[in-house]
């Protein structure tokens, strides 16, 4: 049951990972009338370092599900 969870999480992350950029983006387009700012990644809390955060995140998780032999996202697999 739990390993029919994960599995399901896995196949989803492209997906969700996706959606969070997306609407990030927008959401700073809308409010600040720019997609990134560089100089707002040394200030704290601003959607630069969620966007950072996020792309980190997912980077790490496809590595370390690349190390143990999975593979992510991949919807040929039973």
């Amino acid at each position: 049951m739990i390993y029919d969870v994960f599995k399901r999480f896995w196949k989803r992350i492209h997906f969700w990972y996706v959606w969070l950029i997306v609407l990030l983006l927008a959401d700073e387009y809308i409010k600040e009338g720019y997609l990134v700012k560089p100089s707002d990644f040394l200030e704290p809390l601003t959607h630069e370092n969620i966007l950072l955060l996020a792309t980190l995140t997912y980077i790490i998780i496809n590595i370390v599900k690349y190390i143990r032999g999975g593979k992510l996202g991949n919807r040929n697999s039973g």
